[in-house]
């Protein structure tokens, strides 16, 4: 079904594509990061995400389509290119910070404030940045952003545009799990920036500093520390 979705809108031109979004029900999202136009049917749980940036929107969507366990990543079902320079994504829908109510709202606004700045690191947040850093999959995530940017930078797009990791809370959106509960999945944790060596070196701390933390998990996991705690198991 939704190979097929994607097809049916890879063989329209730009009107027709909107005319049959209006068509069919759908409606724009308020876009939180402004890399991309997003559609959604109130009743379906998939999304259409429409870039400008083909080159590094197939370059995202193929890093989150070959990890596609990680719950700290978006879930895409298909994606590809359309006529006019654009691109397009099946996705699944998620939640921004600015849709949660206003008591959860509080509360995850530090936490994606948290996620935004872990690969750079900062005082403020170092105790949240040791919590996470305790979440395999979230470390995982991180490096597959991170890697999924090391490739951008190897192979700029046409536009001489690479991805770079964002400090913007923006691009963390939310994922209702079973038990009601939000998980922070990381959509458009990363931005397009011009490749520079200052941007490639700072690109190298960050492997560094996630490896660093895989490293010190590995070392209290030998030495029997519970998971997510300071005391012996």
């Amino acid at each position: 079904m939704i190979p097929d979705l994607l097809k049916a809108f890879q063989g329209l031109d730009q009107p027709a594509r909107r005319q049959k979004l209006q068509d069919e029900g759908y409606i724009r999202l308020p876009d939180s990061s402004g890399l991309c136009s997003v559609y959604h049917q109130p009743d379906k749980k998939t999304v259409l995400r429409f870039s400008m940036r083909p080159e590094m929107a197939e370059l995202t969507s193929r890093y989150f389509m070959q990890n596609p366990d990680n719950p700290y990543l978006p879930r895409v079902y298909a994606h590809g290119p359309l006529s006019g320079g654009k691109y397009i994504c099946v996705m699944e829908k998620l939640t921004s910070l600015q849709e949660l109510d206003e008591e959860e709202g509080i509360d995850l606004v530090g936490q994606a404030r948290a996620i935004a700045t872990f690969p750079f690191g900062d005082s403020i947040h170092r105790a949240a940045h040791r919590g996470l850093a305790q979440e395999d999959k979230f470390l995982e995530a991180m490096l597959v952003l991170a890697n999924c940017a090391k490739e951008s930078f190897r192979n700029p797009s046409s536009r001489n545009e690479c991805l770079f990791p964002d400090r913007s809370v923006s691009g963390v959106m939310y994922r209702r799990g079973k038990n009601g509960l939000p998980t922070p999945v990381l959509v458009d944790t990363l931005t397009y920036t011009a490749p520079s060596r200052e941007l490639e070196s700072q690109l190298e701390g960050i492997f560094t500093r996630l490896h660093r933390f895989e490293l010190l998990e590995r070392r209290r996991t030998l030495a029997g520390y519970r998971k997510g705690s300071c005391e012996p198991a």
